[in-house]
């Protein structure tokens, strides 16, 4: 699994957008889309559902990024983030 897929995910769920994350994070909206659009692929599971004004967790996509933040917190400390 991509860790950095699941961090995308994680801030995107958190934040409830792209667009946020993209100013706070750094990084362009599409490479934060296209992580999670991976993230889904590899899970099989649709994560977020996307929506025009923001996206929102979709079924077990909020119990996710919940459960997952812990684990993402930790991927960024040992990037030294």
């Amino acid at each position: 699994m991509n860790l950095l897929a699941l961090a995308d995910f994680d801030l995107v769920a958190t934040h409830r957008g792209f667009s946020q994350v993209s100013r706070m994070a750094g990084r362009p909206k599409a490479t934060l889309a296209r992580r999670v659009d991976e993230l889904e692929t590899t899970l099989g599971v649709r994560l977020l559902e996307r929506h025009f004004a923001r996206p929102t967790s979709h079924g077990g996509g909020g119990a996710a990024a919940s459960a997952g933040w812990p684990l993402t917190g930790r991927i960024g400390a040992g990037r030294g983030d």
